[in-house]
C-alpha cells in the first residue's frame, strides 16, 4: 500500500469539484474510479485462473489416459482395464486435493511471513525514534530521511513485500506518517498508476471498512492481518498491520506491510500446480510401467509357446537331460565344499584360523582319555589372556585389534612348532574368544619344561607389534594346570587354568602361575563370601562405626567418618578390604553404599538434635561404582526420608574414582555442590595426578593420606612435604584433614603447621555411636577425653 491508499470520498470530492470547477481534481477523481474498475477486473481474472488450472489438470490427465489406451491398442496389446483407469482417475482426484492443500500451505506461509516481519520492523522503528516524526514533519527532516533509508533496506531485504509504511491517528481519521520516498517501481521506471501523490500527513478519509477495522485494532495494541485482498487506486494488496509503541508504552502509530495480491495469487497457484503436477507425473510413470508390463507379458507368452514346441523334440529333451546331469554334479560339488566349510567354521576361529572352544574341548577330552589309558602319558594346559588388548582396541580401532590377534596367533603357532611337544597329536593352540588363547602341550614329562616354555613364550609375546605404522606392546598373563591332578572333564582343566591366569594378573601381569588346590579353595571361599554378602544388608549383618575428626587448634570434635563393618554370623568380623572389593565387582556396592548413606544421615540428624550447639557433620566414602547421576536423586530421597541437611553430609571421593571418568565425575560433583553437599578428596597424595584433581574438580576439602603422617617423625623431608600440602590447602581455601595420627608428636607437628583437622588412633578408634555420644558429652568432646577413651 503506497501513499495513494488514501482513497477520497467520491461524493464529497465530486460536489466540491463541480462547485469550484476544479478541472485537475475532476480528472484525478475520474482516474481513481477507472483504476478501481481495472483492479476489480484483474482480481476476477486471477480468481478465474485459480480454479481453471485444476480443471485443465484434470482434462490433461483424462487425455493422457485416452492416448495411452489408444497407443496400446495400436501395438496389439489388450489395453488398460477399467480398474487401471479408475485407479488413475483416483490419482487425479488425489492430485487436485494435494494441490489445494499445497496452495493453502503457501497462503499460510505468506501470511506467517508478513505477521512475522511486522513485530521486528515495529521494534526497529521504536528504537530509531519513530515517535519523534509528527504529521507536521518535513520530508527533508533528517530523522524522517533516516527512517526512509531504513524502509529502503527493508524492501531490499524482502523483495516479496511491495510496500512498508506507517499511519498515525488524527481524531477518528488516519494519516500517512512515513511513506515511500518516490513513486518509482522496483525497475526504476515511473509507475503511471502512482503519479498522483498526496502531501505527508494528509488524512485517509475513504478507506475500506476492513482496513479501518485493522487500523483500529493496531491502535488498540493488537496485530491484524487481512487475508483477503484490498483494492484501491494503487492496486490490489494483501495487508498486515502491527502497533508501534512509544518509549512510555503507548501506541503512537501503526505499521503497515503490503504484499502484491497478484504475486500472492500467482505463488499460491504455482504451489498448487507443482504439487498436483508431481502426483500426475507419478500417475503417468505408473501408466507407462503398466503398458510395458502388458507388452512384456505378451512377448513372454509367445516365447513360452516357442519353448514348449522345442521341448517336444528328442534333441531338446536329450540336451535338457545332459544339462540336468551337469547341474546336479555341480550342485554336489557345492554341497561338499559347503559341508567342509561349515565343519571348519564349527571347529575353528574365523579370524585366526585356530581351533575354537568346541575343538579345544575335544582335544582336551581326548588327551584326558589317553592319560587314563597310558600310565606314563601326561599333558599340560596353558590359559593366556593379553593385558592391554582392550586399550588397543578402543584407541586404534577394531581393525587394529584384529591385526593384533592375528599376529598373536602367528607367534603362538611358531612358538609351538619350535618345541619338541609339537610332534604330539594332542599339542595344539586354540582361541577361546576375545583375547583369550589356550595351548595344550602333549607328552609332557617334566613340569619344569612347561615353565621354561612359558617363560620363553612370554618373552616372545612381549616383543612389539607393528600395526598401521605404530609400535604396540601387549604382554600376557598365563595360567598353567597339569593333567596329573586327575581331572575328569575338559571344563575342569579350563576352569583351573583360568583361575591361575587371574592369579597371575593380580600378581602384576606379564607372568605365569601354576595352579594349585589352594587357588581353587580361595575361589570357592570367594564365591561363598559373595553369596553371603548378597543378603547381609537384609539380615542386618552390616554395622556402622564412627571415627571422630578433631579440630586441631581447639581439640574439639567437629565431624565423624562413617565406616561400614560386616559381622558374619559364622566367620565373625570381616575386614572391609575383604568384602568391599567383592561388592564392587558383583554390583552389590550400590545397595551397601545407599544403606550406608541413609544410616549415616539418620545418625547425624540424631546427634544434631541431641547436641545442637556442636554442629557435628558426618563423612561417608562414595565408591567409584556409585558416582553417577542417579546418586543425586538417591541423596534427595534420603534427605526427604531422614530430614538431613546437605551441609551435614560430607562425601569422600578417591582420586582414582575421579580420573576414571573425569567428565562424568565433574558433572556429578558440580551437581552435588549445587545441592549443598561438601566434597572431600580422600587418600590425597597417593595418586599420580593429585594436584590436577584439585584444580579440575569442584572440592571443599582434602584428606591427607596416613602414609605421610606415619613416616613424618624425625624426617625433615616428610615434614616439609606436609607443610607444602598445608600451604596449598590454605591457598586453595580447602579444608585439610590429616589421617592416621597416632602420637602426640604428630598432632603437635600438624598443629604447628596450621593443619585444620585430624583423625587417628591418638584420639579414638572407630567406635559405635553410643560411645561417640559419650565422648561428645564428657568435657564437651576434648582431646583429653578422647585419649582416655581410646
Amino acid at each position: 500500500m503506497r501513499s495513494g491508499r488514501r482513497a477520497w470520498s467520491s461524493t464529497g470530492r465530486l460536489a466540491k469539484c463541480l462547485r469550484g470547477w476544479q478541472l485537475k481534481q475532476m480528472i484525478e477523481l475520474t482516474d481513481s474510479w477507472m483504476y478501481r474498475a481495472y483492479s476489480i477486473a484483474f482480481m476476477l481474472a486471477d480468481i478465474h485462473r485459480y480454479s481453471l488450472d485444476l480443471w485443465l489438470l484434470a482434462a490433461a490427465s483424462v487425455g493422457s489416459l485416452v492416448m495411452a489406451h489408444w497407443l496400446l491398442k495400436r501395438r496389439g496389446v489388450q489395453g488398460l482395464s477399467a480398474r487401471h483407469v479408475a485407479a488413475h482417475l483416483g490419482l487425479v482426484v488425489f492430485a487436485v486435493a494435494l494441490g489445494a492443500i499445497l496452495g493453502r500451505r503457501e497462503r499460510d506461509r505468506l501470511q506467517d511471513m508478513i505477521i512475522g516481519m511486522a513485530p521486528t520492523y515495529a521494534a526497529e522503528l521504536a528504537t530509531a525514534g519513530h515517535h519523534h516524526i509528527t504529521l507536521a514533519s518535513s520530508p527533508e527532516d533528517p530523522a524522517y530521511l533516516d527512517l526512509i533509508e531504513m524502509q529502503k533496506r527493508w524492501l531490499a531485504f524482502n523483495p516479496q513485500v511491495a510496500d512498508i509504511y506507517t499511519v498515525a491517528k488524527v481524531g477518528d481519521q488516519f494519516a500517512l506518517l512515513v511513506d515511500s520516498e518516490t513513486d518509482y517501481d522496483r525497475s526504476g521506471s515511473i509507475d503511471q498508476d502512482r503519479e498522483a501523490r498526496t502531501d505527508l500527513g494528509e488524512l485517509l478519509e475513504d478507506v475500506s471498512p476492513e482496513f479501518r477495522q485493522a487500523l483500529e485494532a493496531g491502535f488498540g495494541g493488537e496485530s491484524a492481518f487481512l487475508s483477503e485482498p484490498i483494492t484501491d487506486r494503487w492496486g490490489t494488496w494483501v495487508t498486515g498491520v502491527h502497533p508501534i509503541s512509544s518509549p512510555d508504552g503507548s501506541i503512537h502509530a501503526v505499521l503497515g506491510i503490503d504484499f502484491d495480491a497478484r504475486r500472492w495469487i500467482a505463488l499460491i497457484i504455482a504451489h498448487r500446480a507443482g504439487g498436483s503436477g508431481l502426483v500426475l507425473l507419478l500417475g503417468v510413470i505408473m501408466l507407462t510401467h503398466k503398458a510395458a508390463h502388458l507388452q512384456l507379458q505378451s512377448e513372454m507368452g509367445k516365447r513360452q509357446q516357442t519353448e514348449s514346441d522345442l521341448r517336444k523334440s528328442e534333441a531338446e529333451l536329450a540336451l535338457a537331460r545332459y544339462r540336468d546331469r551337469v547341474r546336479m554334479d555341480e550342485l554336489e560339488r557345492i554341497v561338499d565344499a559347503r559341508t567342509r566349510d561349515l565343519k571348519v567354521a564349527a571347529t575353528h576361529d574365523k579370524l585366526t584360523g585356530l581351533p575354537n572352544r568346541a575343538q579345544l574341548h575335544e582335544v582336551i577330552s581326548s588327551a584326558l582319555s589317553r592319560s587314563r589309558l597310558e600310565a606314563g602319558y601326561s599333558f599340560s594346559l596353558l590359559f593366556l589372556d593379553f593385558d592391554r588388548f582392550k586399550i588397543i582396541n578402543d584407541s586404534l580401532g577394531h581393525a587394529a585389534g584384529d591385526m593384533l590377534l592375528t599376529g598373536i596367533a602367528q607367534r603362538l603357532r611358531r612358538a609351538l612348532a619350535e618345541t619338541q611337544h609339537a610332534r604330539d597329536m594332542h599339542t595344539t593352540v586354540a582361541r577361546l574368544g576375545g583375547d583369550e588363547f589356550c595351548i595344550v602341550l602333549g607328552g609332557v614329562q617334566h613340569r619344569e619344561d612347561v615353565e621354561a616354555f612359558s617363560a620363553k613364550l612370554l618373552e616372545r609375546l612381549g616383543e612389539p607389534h607393528h600395526l598401521s605404522g605404530r609400535e604396540v606392546h601387549s604382554s600376557a598373563s598365563i595360567g598353567i594346570t597339569h593333567a596329573s591332578l586327575e581331572y575328569q572333564q575338559a571344563e575342569e582343566m579350563l576352569r583351573d587354568a583360568d583361575t591361575a591366569m587371574y592369579r597371575a594378573k593380580s600378581m602384576g601381569r606379564s607372568r605365569f602361575v601354576v595352579f594349585d588346590q589352594q587357588m581353587h579353595i580361595d575361589a570357592i571361599r570367594r564365591l561363598v563370601l559373595e553369596n553371603d554378602l548378597r543378603g547381609a544388608v537384609e539380615r542386618g549383618e552390616l554395622k556402622l562405626v564412627y571415627q571422630p575428626v578433631i579440630q586441631l587448634d581447639n581439640n574439639r570434635i567437629v565431624s565423624a567418618e562413617a565406616l561400614v563393618r560386616w559381622h558374619h554370623p559364622t566367620r565373625g568380623l570381616i575386614p572391609p578390604m575383604d568384602f568391599i572389593t567383592v561388592a564392587e565387582e558383583n554390583g552389590l556396592i550400590h545397595a551397601i553404599g545407599l544403606w550406608t548413606l541413609e544410616r549415616a544421615a539418620e545418625q547425624v540428624v540424631a546427634w544434631s538434635e541431641r547436641f545442637p550447639d556442636q554442629h557435628i557433620t558426618i563423612s561417608v566414602n562414595v565408591s567409584r561404582k556409585q558416582l553417577g547421576l542417579d546418586l543425586i536423586e538417591e541423596l534427595r530421597s534420603i534427605r526427604a526420608r531422614t530430614g538431613v541437611k546437605p551441609e551435614q553430609l560430607i562425601l569422600e571421593i578417591t582420586e582414582t574414582t575421579l580420573t576414571e571418568h573425569p567428565t562424568l565425575a565433574r558433572e556429578v560433583l558440580e551437581a552435588l555442590q549445587a545441592e549443598g553437599f561438601s566434597i572431600y578428596l580422600d587418600d590425597f597424595g597417593t595418586g599420580y595426578s593429585s594436584l590436577s584433581c584439585l584444580t579440575n574438580f569442584p572440592l571443599d576439602g582434602i584428606k591427607l593420606d596416613r602414609s605421610f603422617i606415619s613416616d613424618s617423625t624425625g624426617r625433615r623431608d616428610r615434614v616439609a612435604l606436609i607443610h607444602g600440602m598445608v600451604t596449598l590447602a590454605h591457598d586453595l581455601e580447602l579444608t585439610l584433614v590429616a589421617e592416621g595420627i597416632e602420637s602426640i608428636e604428630q598432632a603437635a607437628m600438624l598443629e604447628t603447621l596450621q593443619c585444620h583437622r585430624g583423625q587417628g588412633f591418638l584420639f579414638a578408634r572407630p567406635t559405635d555411636p553410643f560411645t561417640l555420644e559419650r565422648l561428645l558429652e564428657e568435657a564437651e568432646g576434648s582431646v583429653g577425653c578422647l585419649a582416655r577413651a581410646a
